[in-house]
């Protein structure tokens, strides 16, 4: 369980890239507006990734981090990946 609303299914690495596959919890794919989904939660996402040290050991060594969010019936729906770009400071 990452919260009361997503439950981690599983995570998986390929290419420089680790995945967390999500299934957010009591939504269906019709239910969610999917901008509004990327628009809160990827500023959350690259505030985690780039301030978390579980996660700096991947973005030091160059890997992204991508999350593929599911409905409540594991229906895909999207997908945001952090590449360690985005956790430089832009000048």
């Amino acid at each position: 369980m990452v919260n009361q609303d997503m439950l981690l299914l599983e995570t998986a690495y390929k290419d420089m890239e680790f995945s967390y596959f999500v299934s957010v919890l009591n939504y269906s794919i019709d239910d969610v507006n999917i901008d509004a989904f990327h628009e809160f939660m990827r500023p959350n996402l690259i505030n985690d990734v780039c301030t978390s040290e579980r996660h700096q050991k991947f973005i030091s060594k160059g890997v992204s981090i991508r999350y593929v969010y599911s409905d409540e019936k594991q229906r895909e729906f999207t997908a945001i990946t952090i590449h360690p770009t985005d956790c430089k400071p832009t000048n």
